[in-house]
């Protein structure tokens, strides 16, 4: 571990891995693979991480690699709802089964252990084999197999258990009704849990490393002993040594950019995995706001970064009137980060409100 890095140098590496630091020129559905998958638990987070981090993006991109297949919406890391490619799906539910199961014993102890998670697989393949279900018509064909148990522990163990994705129309930022679900399999061939563990950490540190073991266990959801027999099947990793001692896992020739390089305004949207792939979340996200951004009942609100940190929140409304971004200042900005702050924000509420007649941004307070 003869390299040490600084704390302004893994906020630089993030921001640059995340494409934050330069929109890319790359696809939306090239940029879901590069970037880990996209958090997809609100319906235009993924197309407001995407805005942010490509170059004239269009929604109806992303849309129709939703529509087509190509993108994927599916319970993955951390047991909550995640947009990736279609190639990548079988390999990231194969990894991830630890963290899965393990999260549906978090929510439902009494019933994970009255669920055989092979019996609910099989019965879910056969109720989807002919043809999708709807969110509660498969809860309800379940609950004929599992009278005894709460349906909503029924549907979070499909969700967990199997391989399951919610179909379009979910995952269009105009769909507001329930998910339907369909069965996409575990994927086939001579891979093994040692190379879908190997996968999933090289994936991980493409998108957010150098990283500690700590956070690849934060990012996906697997327990200590599942990253550690991650690590080990990768067997080039670089170890560095990063702030307070310690130890730092990198891909070779992975770039790490200099910490006195120039960090953009950029907004984010609730729940970005940016703010969610670290134990130590001051790597973007600084102590004194934390509070503010993550809620008590776990949600993440929507944020700016200025200097490649987390400095405010926002939000955007449309009235009869005009569209608004609103801005909720965390900490104060001198002037030229004002003017591109406010700059960034006019050319999101453009984006999200194309539309309407008027554009705005104004300043409120947190409530």
């Amino acid at each position: 571990m003869a390299v040490t890095l600084t704390a302004r140098q893994l906020n630089r590496a993030s921001l640059a891995r995340q494409m934050l630091l330069a929109r890319s020129d790359l696809g939306a559905v090239s940029a879901i693979g590069m970037l880990g998958g996209l958090n997809a638990q609100h319906v235009l987070s993924p197309y407001i991480s995407l805005w942010s981090r490509l170059r004239d993006f269009r929604a109806a991109e992303l849309e129709a690699a939703i529509t087509e297949g190509r993108v994927l919406k599916a319970t993955l890391m951390r047991g909550t709802l995640h947009l990736v490619r279609s190639e990548d799906h079988a390999a990231l539910w194969r990894a991830l089964g630890p963290a899965l199961s393990r999260a549906f014993q978090g929510f439902f102890p009494k019933e994970s252990r009255s669920i055989d998670a092979g019996r609910l697989t099989d019965l879910v393949r056969e109720a989807l084999t002919d043809a999708p279900m709807a969110y509660r018509d498969l809860e309800a064909h379940l609950a004929g197999f599992f009278p005894d148990l709460r349906p909503q522990s029924l549907s979070f163990a499909a969700k967990a258990l199997a391989p399951v994705v919610q179909l379009p129309p979910s995952g269009l930022r105009s769909h507001a009704g329930p998910a339907s679900y369909g069965w996409v399999g575990t994927g086939h061939g001579q891979e093994t849990p040692e190379r879908d563990l190997a996968a999933l950490l090289q994936a991980y540190l493409a998108a957010f490393g150098p990283a500690t073991a700590q956070d690849v266990q934060q990012w996906s959801g697997l327990p200590a002993a599942a990253v550690r027999e991650a690590i080990t099947s990768v067997q080039d990793l670089l170890r560095l040594e990063g702030p307070g001692g310690a130890e730092y896992l990198d891909l070779p020739d992975a770039a790490i950019p200099p910490e006195d390089t120039a960090a953009p305004a950029r907004f984010l949207p609730r729940w970005d995995n940016l703010l969610l792939a670290y134990r130590d979340r001051a790597r973007v996200l600084p102590q004194a706001f934390r509070a503010a951004v993550i809620q008590r009942d776990g949600r993440v609100l929507p944020t700016y970064l200025l200097d490649g940190y987390v400095a405010g929140l926002w939000q955007g409304e449309e009235s009869a009137s005009a569209a608004t971004v609103t801005l909720m200042p965390l900490q104060g900005f001198d002037g030229e980060e004002k003017d591109a702050l406010e700059a960034e924000a006019l050319k999101l509420g453009r984006w999200l409100h194309p539309a309407a007649k008027n554009h705005a941004v104004r300043y409120g307070v947190l409530t």
